[in-house]
């Protein structure tokens, strides 16, 4: 490990693209730092550690958790390997520090606390094969095998949970858990037996773990398909009837220095805008956000609320026209390009996606009837959505729209453009979408919400419920 933090030392943007490495970072610093403020309360210096706490913002227990919970959700989406994660290796990236049994099991133990048994009992398993092959044992065993054995019961493996049972008893003969364990899943087994015979005569194969399905399993499936490039539309007889051009729109401005417009999807249209921001603006704006991200909120329908939650896992900050006069131009440039009206639009939402960074499935607009703090009388509905790029991502991060399959790669000063909303006012179930999690880099973007207000002669509504 510390070869390795040297190496890093030495290429750290590079080092903690890698969401490998940043786990192993922020477990590090958090544990590191609460074994010195333990040192320090011991010598009864709270000022020191008070004055620590308000100059410098270090991961604690809770940015240990969102890393797990974060490594966990990139496994899932990107179909990672457990032992090649536990082997330091990932589809795109070089090689990190190996888990040691230890570190496989605190993070099938933090699903395991959750009640995640899929997850838990992936993890333990690696744990389990490597204190295997550890000269120095990193955990106890029969602390593993108390959580493996009941994380295989609730997946379904009661003769697995009663071998491991029967080992941790191997182990120590009085051991509490293990003994009221037995007598639970013995019972299970009489029960398996007394309906079908045969049960236990079966050999003991590999366990079975299947993923729960959820609520959204069929939605979720095809938004972690279209992540990983799977699923999406390449219909000939559409695609080669895109096409890139230049547009002017008799602007003055575009005159000068055309948009350049690439149409990525047909139906419901959808443009990509190349080069829509230079490199400076991009870094001024990350510049003055950065110090203000906050934890962004979602919108749940059905409390009609913004809360933080786990399907948004990314932090935002407001950048409006008054702020700075490149923000002001850059709207003004939006407008151009979009052909819609700024002046009802919300301020620019700078947004920051770090490790295994996502927002699930949704849509920008909010439902007919619906009056809440995007959608007000003043401004209507949000009519369209302008979503900029600020970043390259080296692996993970494209935005999916999944009722569609279409598949946006972020491109650094490049932005995609859709309408949210049929001319007749109704959303359209189709801009339904997604920011896939991050898997190595770091992504940031711009969020554009064009609202109706002030678009009435841009785009004239229509009873046509297909336009």
């Amino acid at each position: 490990m510390r070869s390795h933090m040297v190496a890093a030392s030495k290429e750290r943007d590079r080092h903690l693209n890698n969401p490998i490495n940043l786990y192993f970072l922020i477990k590090r610093i958090a544990a590191d730092w609460s074994t010195v403020k333990s040192l320090i309360n011991a010598t009864a210096a709270e000022d020191v550690i008070r004055k620590a706490n308000a100059s410098v913002l270090l991961p604690g227990d809770e940015d240990v958790e969102g890393a797990s919970v974060a490594l966990l959700r990139l496994q899932d989406t990107y179909q990672l390997n457990t032992t090649q994660i536990g082997s330091g290796l990932l589809k795109t990236v070089h090689k990190s520090p190996e888990f040691t049994a230890w570190d496989c099991y605190e993070l099938g133990r933090s699903a395991y606390d959750k009640d995640d048994h899929y997850h838990s009992l992936l993890w333990m398993e690696e744990a389990l094969r490597r204190w295997n092959k550890e000269e120095d044992k990193t955990i106890d065993r029969l602390l593993l095998l108390d959580h493996l054995r009941h994380s295989a019961l609730q997946q379904g493996n009661p003769r697995h949970s009663l071998s491991l049972i029967h080992e941790m008893l191997a182990i120590d003969p009085s051991h509490g858990q293990a003994l009221t364990a037995k007598v639970h899943v013995e019972s299970v087994l009489a029960e398996e037996q007394a309906m079908n015979a045969d049960s236990n005569a079966m050999p003991l194969g590999p366990m079975k773990n299947e993923r729960p399905a959820g609520n959204d399993s069929s939605e979720r499936d095809r938004y972690e398909a279209l992540c990983r490039g799977e699923g999406v539309m390449n219909d000939p007889a559409r695609v080669s009837k895109l096409k890139c051009y230049y547009l002017t729109r008799n602007n003055p401005r575009l005159l000068l220095s055309p948009a350049k417009v690439e149409e990525v999807f047909d139906r419901p249209r959808m443009l990509f805008f190349h080069d829509i921001l230079l490199e400076s603006e991009m870094e001024l704006m990350k510049k003055l956000s950065s110090s203000r991200l906050q934890r962004a909120a979602g919108y749940n329908r059905t409390a009609n609320v913004s809360m933080v939650t786990s399907r948004r896992t990314n932090k935002s900050e407001w950048l409006r026209d008054r702020d700075n006069a490149v923000i002001a131009k850059t709207s003004r440039r939006f407008q151009d390009y979009t052909g819609l009206n700024v002046a009802s639009a919300e301020p620019h939402k700078v947004c920051n996606y770090g490790l295994g960074g996502h927002f699930e499935p949704h849509v920008d607009s909010t439902p007919a009837g619906v009056i809440n703090s995007i959608n007000t009388v003043q401004r209507g509905n949000r009519i369209a959505t302008l979503l900029v790029y600020m970043s390259d991502v080296d692996a993970g991060g494209d935005t999916v729209f999944i009722n569609i399959g279409a598949r946006i790669v972020s491109k650094m000063g490049g932005a995609v453009f859709w309408y949210n909303l049929f001319r007749n006012g109704e959303s359209d179930e189709n801009s339904k979408h997604a920011g896939c999690p991050v898997l190595m880099g770091n992504k940031w973007a711009i969020n554009k919400h064009f609202h109706e207000r002030g678009q009435e002669f841009l785009l004239p509504c229509s009873l046509d419920p297909t336009e």
